[in-house]
């Protein structure tokens, strides 16, 4: 199998020389035109990194970024380059800001900064994981029950991870954390002057950037943590218990306000009782989509793994997205769950489940194989007594199943920072009713980061940069404004 894999690397190297190559000298950040489609405005270029930091002769391989200038009028008024992260991990950073720049930035960081977006290794326009695509598209239950269910996905895994690592080169191996903190202080330092490094990341973004702030304490300017994951719980019981949690608390929100909203579809009926109902009928049969059958955009039925998925999802938005999630429960107890379906995957979806897979396992999400056996199943059953309606599910959960038996060893255990405490302020926000970052991560993130300051929202949805006083808050924060009183809780 080992000679299988190696054969197969070097293959895929070679096929990869365009954009991986033997080390030069350090080369700076090649500016040039952007996709068509990305606004005149904003500049893209490459920057030559390692494959990997540990070997002084690595190949290379191209970091791409976006940067969107800060035009100074006169009125000096710039502060230098804001780094983005916007989670994942593998969602393109560069993607998101060509195609929703006045959503996931202010006028005032416009006004105030050089806004740069990396796509990070292994995502994107950074050397994209690829796998084989029939593998990526196929549905495996992750609803495991015993320990034969726990073997096939194992089998499943360790076929799709020999894919990734076949199609993907070296850089399978490489695209952990640690190294994509490392390529973002590659890129501080080719943007010259020596500026501090001042960054805005959500939900994974905090990973990196804590992780960063441990590597690179000295170099940290203002840094907003926003819906915080931390990497060093146990994540076979601890991180998977708190995010099922904060799943739980999510749903019971809407929950609650279904009984007393009209704008409720569901307003005068059991909510709660209609979903689990839906669930237990999904495990026996997948739930009919008919809608999707006209529009060929989404999958014909729903899984009960994607119909867990598709409620977390929704509640992502916070209460904006309530009314549409009421009323997609009620379509589904009606007999078409069209509103609750994924969508069909396109060459972006699969890039996307392709990095993230290959990021986590790389950072140590997963359990080993007869870990699970022993474990998994009793934590499952007990996760899914205390929380009856989410079922014990959410991204750790996912991470956990998928990297069993993982075929590239574990590069960014996990483990508690090590931060100095004479580091600058660092803003970590979350709201109260996160549904996927808990706030007990925020409150974990800052025993570990001595110069936190904590900022909650008292709110719902993923991460808040959402407009309102939290977002004025951050935005003042990385302007050198203001900085907040710590454990200040916020209502928008």
């Amino acid at each position: 199998m080992k000679l299988t894999i190696v054969l197969a690397l070097a293959v895929a190297s070679q096929a990869a020389e365009a954009d991986c190559r033997k080390s030069e000298a350090k080369a700076g950040i090649r500016w040039g035109p952007c996709p068509a489609d990305y606004a005149p405005d904003f500049e893209c270029g490459k920057l030559l990194v390692p494959i990997n930091y540990d070997n002084a002769s690595s190949e290379q391989f191209n970091i791409s970024m976006l940067r969107l200038p800060c035009v100074d009028n006169g009125t000096s008024t710039c502060q230098g380059n804001l780094f983005f992260n916007f989670g994942g991990p593998g969602d393109s950073t560069m993607d998101t800001i060509s195609k929703d720049l006045f959503n996931v930035t202010s006028e005032k960081l416009r006004k105030g900064f050089s806004i740069i977006g990396p796509d990070m290794r292994g995502v994107g326009q950074s050397h994209a994981v690829k796998c084989d695509e029939e593998l990526l598209d196929r549905r495996v239950s992750l609803n495991v029950t015993n320990n034969q269910e726990l073997e096939e996905l194992a089998a499943y895994n360790r076929e799709l991870g020999e894919s990734c690592a076949n199609m993907t080169g070296p850089l399978f191996y490489h695209v952990d954390t640690i190294s994509a903190a490392q390529d973002l202080e590659q890129i501080r330092q080719a943007l010259g002057d020596d500026e501090k490094f001042n960054y805005y990341g959500v939900s994974y973004g905090t990973q990196l950037g804590s992780q960063y702030a441990a590597l690179f304490p000295d170099k940290v300017g203002r840094m907003v943590l926003d819906g915080n994951l931390v990497h060093s719980q146990d994540i076979a019981s601890d991180a998977m218990m708190s995010e099922a949690a904060t799943f739980e608390n999510s749903f019971n929100r809407v929950v609650d306000w279904c009984k007393n909203s009209t704008e409720c579809a569901l307003h005068g009926e059991d909510m709660a009782a209609i979903f689990d109902a839906l669930f237990d009928e999904s495990l026996v049969k997948p739930l009919a989509a008919p809608g999707c059958q006209q529009s060929k955009k989404c999958r014909e039925n729903v899984t009960s793994d994607e119909l867990l998925d598709s409620l977390q999802g929704s509640l992502f938005s916070g209460r904006e997205g309530w009314p549409k999630l009421s009323q997609g429960i009620k379509e589904a107890r009606d007999g078409n769950a069209t509103l609750l379906s994924a969508t069909m995957p396109d060459d972006s979806d699969r890039s996307l489940q392709a990095s993230f897979l290959a990021v986590t396992c790389l950072d140590g999400f997963g359990i080993d194989l007869e870990s699970a056996k022993r474990m998994a199943i009793p934590r499952l059953l007990a996760a899914r007594s205390l929380m009856p309606h989410s079922r014990g599910s959410g991204g750790i959960t996912i991470e956990q199943l998928q990297c069993m038996e993982w075929p590239a060893p574990v590069t960014n255990p996990i483990q508690k920072l090590k931060v100095r405490a004479f580091m600058p302020p660092v803003l970590l926000v979350n709201a109260l009713h996160d549904a996927s970052t808990s706030v007990m991560w925020a409150v974990e993130m800052r025993e570990q980061i001595p110069s936190a300051i904590n900022v909650f929202r008292d709110g719902d949805g993923h991460g808040s940069y959402i407009g309102g006083e939290t977002q004025d808050v951050m935005d003042r924060f990385l302007l050198g404004e203001e900085t907040p009183e710590d454990l200040t809780v916020l209502k928008t």
